[in-house]
Parts: structure tokens; C-alpha cells; sequence
């Protein structure tokens, strides 16, 4: 058993982690979830919460690029913004109860850049950043909800990310890590209000991560006991006895970013497989409104008692819509156009899915593991339908690039984003990543 601290044994994994030994299936998984994450980007920008990002930056002048902008900032502000970015729309990556994509990926792109790393390296970064925010949550899982996956756990994927591209010895990584644990922080009150720190949060838990690996960097030093100590990490966030042990089994050999997993539409990661099993009941058995009297939508107890999810309506904004289970199983049922992310900007509040949401019922149920729907009609037919949905979830190659051309290419055109996927997927030969950040200027 290693008696060495969390901190360490997490660091001496980023430190000593080599792209060339890099199992072939986690670099596809790795290049994979950056093209995933540049097609939320794009799109991105069109939305607000960038825009508020870049007047809260200003002319601050430096070596990386905010996406689809063109403007040079620092590493710092660069996270920050493109962060938000990724976020915006609602599509970006999951892990276990969190998004790292939004968090990770923004780190690495941006001190690369700053850097001058080659692809291969960026490859390795946003590696172990996924294995190190997926690790910490798997030592106190119950840490969500009761606070926010992506906040908490985000300025330590950021912050592994960006000390392997500042190349941070192992005992700067261990401060970095140290800084980062003390800069997370993060509610889910947001999902129930319908107000904007959902989408605040990754920007300011990627920039955190950055913070933190120069503090690591100019010398400031951390406890090396920050997860485990008595006043540490585990202690003020879990509300049950951490699984220490959990954190570093299997290190360097279970990836966890092989676990990550993506969405076909932009809402909750846990309204994914719902909207797709009624997609397809109701292509195959087309109802009227009017004919349906009923749903009720039963889950697995966890995922019943997330912020937001149980939530009737009446929807004020669309994060209370992309959050529900009632709105999102009402709208799907009304045929409505859930893979376009600005129709919950147009139609949070249409009547027509606020009078169906009201027919649904959510049921959270111990023990269920998968997601079931049972509809009842004003003629007394009753419908069950059922189902997983991790098949769905699954990322890969093919079914990424057409995700990318659907959200990004007619906003930049087929041939620059032709180019920004043939970068992307030849990420281990570019020399210097800035040779894809230039593709991504504007």
C-alpha cells in the first residue's frame, strides 16, 4: 500500500504520464472529446454568458487566443473565457456527475498555446486532467449534489492540465494541486432559480486550475495532506468518511477518461436518455395532446433528487427548461426540436409544453438503474417504455465529426471546419498547437 499523500501520488502520475505511452484508445477517447468540445465552442458564442466573460477580461494582452474571437490574453483569461464558451449551449462532456470538457480542455488549449506545446503533449494534459477531476470525485462521490460537480472538481483537472504544459516538477504539482483543492467551491442553487452560475462556473473553475499551477509554479506551497488531512478537502465537503483508497487505485491504468461521455442534445445530462426513448416511441406511435393523460417518468433515486431535475414548472429562463425532467419529457412528447440548443432559448416558456409538463410525473425509485416511462390515454391505452441510454452516450470519431458539422460548420463553413477536424483528429503531429489555434481565431 502506498503511504504517500493523495497529492503526491496524483502529481507523480501528471509528472511522469508519457503521450508515447499512451494506450492508442485513450489518445482517439482524447481527441475525440476536444473536437466534441470545439463544436459546443463555436455555437458558443453566439450566447451571452461569453460575451459577459470577454467585458470582465478587457484588453488584457497576452500569447493565447479566445476562440472565435481572435483576441490575445493571457493563459489565465483565455480558460476563462473559452470555458464559458464550450459551456454555453448546453452539449458539453460528462463524467460521473460532472462536465471536465468545459473545464480541462479550455486549460490545456490555453497554456499550450501559451507554451508553444506540441499536440502530443495537450493529448497527455487533458488526459490527466479528466483522470485527476474524475479521481478526487470517486473519493467522495457524495460531494454532488451537495455542491456542484464542475466547480469543486474542476480547478484540479485544470490545474494537472495546466502544471504537465508548465512542465511543474512533482512538487510544484503538489502545491498546484494543493491551490487548486483550496480554490473549489460551488452550488447547484442555480438549476432551481434559473440564474447564470451554472454556466459562470466552469469558467472560473478552469481559470482556477490555471491560477493554481502558476502558484505552483513561482513557488507558493500547499499541504501535501490537502485531501486526506483532518481540515482537508474530504473533511469539508463529503458528509460521509472518504474512500481514500478509491482515488489512486488503478492509477495509471484505469484512464477515466475512457468513461467520459457526450450529448446529443443540449440539455441536462440526465434528460439524455428520456428525450431519446420518447423520440423514438413517439415516431413510431404518434399521439395527439390532447390523447395523452398521463406520464409518469420513474428514475433512479439519485438521479430524482439533483437540483432542478424535479421541477413542474412554471420555467422563467432556460436553465430551469434544460434542467427539468417534466419540461424536457413534455416537450419531447410534443415533437419539439430538442437538438437545436436556441430553441430553449425561444420556447422556455411556451404554454403548450407548460400545460404537458404538468402531466409528468417524476418518480426517483432505489435501486432502479435505468430511466422508464409509462403514458396513460384519455381511451384507457397504457404504454411502457424503457431503456438505458448508454449507447447513445458513447463518443467516437464518426458520430463526433458529424456533431461538429452540425453545430459549428454552418457557422464557419465546411472548408475551415474541415480543417479544424483534420487538426483535431492529427492532434500527435502538430508541432506547436498553436497551428489549430489559429484555425480558431474567428
Amino acid at each position: 500500500m502506498d503511504l504517500s499523500s493523495i497529492s503526491r501520488q496524483l502529481a507523480e502520475f501528471v509528472h511522469d504520464l508519457s503521450p508515447a505511452g499512451l494506450p492508442e484508445e485513450v489518445v482517439v477517447q482524447a481527441k475525440t472529446l476536444i473536437l466534441d468540445a470545439l463544436a459546443a465552442a463555436i455555437p458558443g458564442r453566439r450566447l451571452p454568458y461569453p460575451s459577459v466573460a470577454a467585458r470582465v477580461v478587457g484588453n488584457n494582452s497576452g500569447k493565447a487566443t479566445i476562440l472565435n474571437y481572435g483576441t490575445r490574453v493571457p493563459a489565465l483569461d483565455a480558460a476563462f473565457v473559452n470555458a464559458l464558451m464550450i459551456n454555453s449551449i448546453g452539449q458539453d462532456d460528462m463524467l460521473f456527475m460532472f462536465h471536465p470538457g468545459t473545464v480541462v480542455i479550455p486549460a490545456a488549449l490555453a497554456v499550450a498555446e501559451e507554451m508553444g506545446s506540441p499536440g502530443a503533449e495537450v493529448i497527455a494534459a487533458v488526459t490527466a486532467g479528466y483522470d485527476v477531476m474524475g479521481r478526487v470525485c470517486v473519493g467522495a462521490p457524495g460531494i454532488v449534489p451537495r455542491f456542484r460537480g464542475v466547480p469543486v472538481f474542476g480547478p484540479l483537472g485544470a490545474a494537472a492540465a495546466a502544471g504537465r504544459l508548465f512542465r511543474l516538477d512533482q512538487d510544484q504539482l503538489v502545491s498546484a494541486l494543493g491551490y487548486a483543492a483550496n480554490l473549489s467551491s460551488g452550488l447547484a442553487e442555480c438549476w432551481n432559480a434559473g440564474t447564470m452560475e451554472g454556466k459562470f462556473h466552469s469558467g472560473l473553475a478552469s481559470r482556477n486550475g490555471v491560477m493554481a499551477a502558476i502558484l505552483g509554479r513561482e513557488g507558493a506551497t500547499a499541504a501535501e495532506s490537502t485531501f486526506e488531512g483532518k481540515s482537508g478537502f474530504y473533511q469539508a465537503f463529503s458528509s460521509v468518511p472518504a474512500a481514500i483508497e478509491a482515488v489512486t487505485k488503478d492509477l495509471g491504468k484505469r484512464f477515466l477518461i475512457m468513461e467520459a461521455r457526450v450529448k446529443p442534445y443540449p440539455v441536462c445530462g440526465l434528460q439524455q436518455g428520456p428525450i431519446d426513448l420518447i423520440a423514438t416511441f413517439v415516431e413510431a406511435t404518434p399521439l395527439k395532446p390532447e390523447e395523452i393523460c398521463t406520464i409518469v417518468e420513474k428514475t433512479p433515486e439519485a438521479d430524482f433528487s439533483y437540483p432542478g431535475n424535479n421541477n413542474p414548472g412554471p420555467f422563467t429562463t432556460r436553465f430551469q427548461a434544460i434542467m427539468s425532467a417534466q419540461f424536457c419529457a413534455a416537450a419531447s412528447f410534443l415533437g419539439k426540436p430538442m437538438r437545436s440548443y436556441s430553441f430553449y432559448d425561444r420556447e422556455y416558456n411556451d404554454p403548450g409544453i407548460a400545460e404537458m409538463a404538468k402531466k409528468v410525473e417524476l418518480v426517483g425509485e432505489k435501486g432502479r438503474d435505468r430511466v422508464s416511462i409509462e403514458v396513460g390515454l384519455t381511451d384507457g391505452r397504457h404504454y411502457c417504455i424503457e431503456g438505458g441510454g448508454e449507447e447513445l452516450l458513447l463518443a467516437g470519431v464518426d458520430k463526433t465529426r458529424l456533431k461538429f458539422e452540425a453545430l459549428a460548420c454552418e457557422l464557419i463553413g465546411k472548408k475551415r471546419g474541415e480543417e479544424i477536424i483534420d487538426a483535431v483528429l492529427n492532434l500527435e503531429r502538430l508541432r506547436d498547437i498553436r497551428e489549430l489555434t489559429a484555425l480558431l481565431e474567428e
